[in-house]
Formats: structure tokens, C-alpha cells, sequence
């Protein structure tokens, strides 16, 4: 029987949906995080009054879900939209966290049932804007946003013509650090372009190495829309590394700054729902003449977990009161 104030949370990693070797390193860290990110939402939904929570998880999962969620299974092989489908006509609202790569996140939002209704993350058509980094940048520059000179580019035409090195090489779908590369010179360009599968050598998104610090600023949309503190994005190496956390270490001066960086982007995007992000690069300049932005996130972003520890409210709390008034 369908409960009121239900919402089912699908992430996408946590459920065992990801097309790598479940045994692999990487996708045991991948689960884990997306575990952590599905365990904050739903424990911040769960402290709203009146709020019940649907998961879904793979019959054998590692981890150990909260008793008051109520999980679906589902088996290794079976079809995971169809399943998104089918849980989500027993809730009332869905949020749905996945990858925006290889169009993952937009094909989840597709198989959400009436998702005009119950959708409480962004729409299909703010998804397909985001995902695109290629459009994305396009979408920037028409609205006079600074962001970083962008070229798609075959893999193998890929050299200093385009830019002058160092560059930063990713896929035009990319999601957060998976898959950027920084090359500096001929030798490591001819690396990364001998390295590369045989299945990822169509077009790439190459820029210009841009320094400073990696800023992530977070969204609640709705009937209002919520700039959220900034965060400094913690990689495990640099120029370019994976991700390792967020701090809550700006100035005021940079908060400032990131503030209104993301109001700009906000003026320049239709409204959606729910929870999404904005990547900027704040430069040493306290005016913010050489800050840009690097990309939209059309999802929840790993800064979540951090910004719950900071704010002096139940984020899940105000996206929910804030959504559910719009519809």
C-alpha cells in the first residue's frame, strides 16, 4: 500500500548499478561513497516529520541500511529503470543521484513514473543542459558568465595548437574528477592519447590549465532558489587528482565572490528542482577578475556532507518545503 509523504532516494552507485567490476577497487570506493551520500539524504529526510524513505539495493549489498528505510532489492542483471519505474509509483516524490556519464543520469530521470509530479532533484531538460559540458559552456558564454575557453576535439588532433599547454583534457559527459586529464607537453598528450580505450577516442572537451582554488557551491531550487556556503573542493594531488572532500575553509572575501559567481549562473538557468551544484575556480585576485565557473552539476554533489555539518538547518528539510510548495 502507497504511504503519504513517501520519497523514494535512488543512488545510483550504492544500488550496485555501476558498469565496472564490482570486485575492483574502484568500485568498491565509488559504493562506498555513494552509500555515504544515500545514508545523509535519507537520514536528513528522515528527521522531517511525517517523512518515510524507499531505497534500492542489490540483494547482497555490503552495507548495512538503516532499519526505518524501506529497501527494494535488485538482482545483478536486472534492469535498473525499470525498476526506478516501479518503485517509484509506490512513493510520492523521488530523488534520483546518479552520474551524469554516458547519459546514466538522464536516462534515470526519463524512467521516473509521472516524474512531472513526484521529481524533487533537476528535470530532464536541465539534466540534458548540464550534462553536456560542450552546451553547457555555450549556455555561459551567451550570458556574459566567465568560464574557461572551451574546443571539442578528436581525440587525435588533441596538441598546443588549440591551446598553449598545460591543458585539461575531459569527456564532453564527464562527472566530477573521473576521467580529467592535465597535459603539459607533447610527451604526456601522446601518453594520455596511446592510453586512451579504443571505445573513448571520439571528441573530447579540451581547455586551458587555469590555477587557483576549486570551489564547489551548492543549489537548493524550487518556488525559492538558495545559494548554499561555498566549499573547497580537496583533491589527493595536484595540478589535477581525485576527489577527496570538501572544507569549509573560504574567506569571507571568497564567499563573497562564489556567491556571486552562482547568482549569476542562477540569473542564466530555468529554474528546476531540488539539489544541483556549480564548480568555479576562484584566482588570487580578491577583486575576482580572473574567477570562472567550470561547470554545472545536475545532481547532488559530494559537498552535501559537508554543508549539513556547517548550516544551522536540515538542508533536506528546507529542499523538501521548498519543492513540494512549487508543485
Amino acid at each position: 500500500m502507497k504511504k503519504e509523504n513517501s520519497i523514494f532516494v535512488f543512488e545510483w552507485f550504492s544500488a550496485g548499478c555501476a558498469r565496472t567490476d564490482h570486485d575492483s577497487p574502484k568500485h568498491r570506493q565509488l559504493a562506498r561513497e555513494g552509500f555515504e551520500m544515500f545514508s545523509s539524504v535519507a537520514s536528513d529526510i528522515l528527521r522531517c516529520r511525517d517523512w518515510n524513505v524507499h531505497g534500492l539495493a542489490q540483494t547482497d549489498s555490503q552495507f548495512q541500511p538503516d532499519p526505518r528505510i524501506t529497501f527494494h532489492p535488485i538482482s545483478t542483471g536486472a534492469n535498473v529503470f525499470d525498476r526506478i519505474r516501479e518503485i517509484s509509483q509506490l512513493t510520492d516524490f523521488v530523488i534520483i543521484i546518479a552520474p551524469e556519464s554516458d547519459m546514466t543520469l538522464q536516462q534515470c530521470v526519463l524512467h521516473v513514473a509521472e516524474r512531472e509530479k513526484k521529481l524533487l532533484s533537476p528535470d530532464v531538460r536541465f539534466v540534458q543542459i548540464a550534462t553536456d559540458k560542450w552546451e553547457t559552456y555555450q549556455l555561459l558564454r551567451s550570458q556574459d558568465i566567465p568560464t574557461i575557453a572551451s574546443q571539442v576535439i578528436p581525440l587525435d588532433e588533441i596538441d598546443d595548437r588549440i591551446f598553449p599547454f598545460p591543458l585539461v583534457v575531459k569527456p564532453v559527459d564527464g562527472c566530477g574528477s573521473q576521467n580529467v586529464h592535465f597535459i603539459c607537453d607533447n610527451s604526456s598528450r601522446s601518453d594520455f592519447q596511446s592510453k586512451t580505450d579504443a571505445d573513448k577516442n571520439g571528441s573530447w572537451l579540451v581547455q586551458p590549465f587555469i590555477a587557483g582554488k576549486s570551489i564547489s557551491v551548492s543549489i537548493l531550487d524550487g518556488q525559492q532558489r538558495h545559494i548554499l556556503p561555498a566549499t573547497e573542493q580537496i583533491f589527493d594531488a595536484q595540478p589535477i587528482g581525485n576527489y577527496v572532500e570538501n572544507r569549509d575553509t573560504l574567506s569571507e572575501n571568497e564567499q563573497m565572490r562564489a556567491a556571486q559567481l552562482a547568482q549569476n549562473v542562477l540569473d542564466a538557468v530555468q529554474p528546476t528542482m531540488g539539489y544541483w551544484g556549480i564548480d568555479m575556480i576562484l584566482g588570487p585576485c580578491t577583486a575576482g577578475t580572473n574567477d570562472v565557473v567550470v561547470e554545472i552539476n545536475p545532481r547532488f554533489t559530494s559537498s552535501y556532507s559537508t554543508l549539513r555539518t556547517i548550516v544551522e538547518f536540515n538542508l533536506a528539510e528546507q529542499m523538501l518545503d521548498n519543492a513540494v510548495s512549487k508543485m
